[in-house]
């Protein structure tokens, strides 16, 4: 159809259980996606946008080590307080805005910008007993690592067919932070 118009859609959305007992929140995934499209005559209008959120808790680590110059052993317990041993949360939202004009049958023009944002939070937490033949000590190694990732692309692209000469322009720039 010449002047087509018309739109469409869909919304998705997904949450993973962990089935468990222990006493943290049991959604350990939720995901969430939308897609948009609009056309009106030669024009095009397009959103997909999303986000993920992700949990991982783990109580159950071990290690032992044995020192044998130094007579000594380390051995990881249970966590006094029940924190867990591994705490992960992440959150990602991403997805891209583009809108496509067509001057003719054989030019056109799209601009498309395209966000990743990435939020992440690790903590870890290890309560090692060391033994030696004289004492037995405990202490708690505490790490915690955030980190934030953020991304943005913009492309813009030309498109030309005509008669004998075809050419193509596309500029693309990336902007990325730590």
């Amino acid at each position: 159809k010449e002047d087509y118009e018309g739109y469409e859609g869909y919304i998705f959305s997904t949450a993973n259980l962990a089935i468990n007992d222990s006493e943290d929140k049991k959604f350990n995934l939720v995901q969430n996606n939308g897609m948009f499209t609009f056309t009106k005559n030669k024009l095009t209008l397009m959103a997909n946008l999303g986000h993920n959120w992700n949990r991982q808790t783990n109580y159950d680590g071990y290690f032992f080590k044995r020192y044998t110059f130094m007579d000594m052993t380390e051995e990881k317990v249970p966590n006094r307080n029940g924190a867990p041993d591994y705490r992960q949360n992440s959150a990602t939202g991403f997805g891209y805005v583009s809108a496509d004009y067509m001057f003719n049958e054989k030019s056109s023009m799209s601009i498309v910008y395209s966000p990743n944002i990435n939020h992440n939070r690790t903590e870890e937490t290890s309560t090692i007993l060391r033994t030696t033949s004289d004492e037995e000590d405990e202490f708690v190694q505490d790490s915690r690592i955030h980190t934030n990732n953020n991304g943005h692309i913009v492309g813009v692209f030309y498109r030309n067919d005509m008669n004998r000469i075809k050419f193509n322009v596309d500029f693309n720039y990336r902007l990325s932070s730590q």
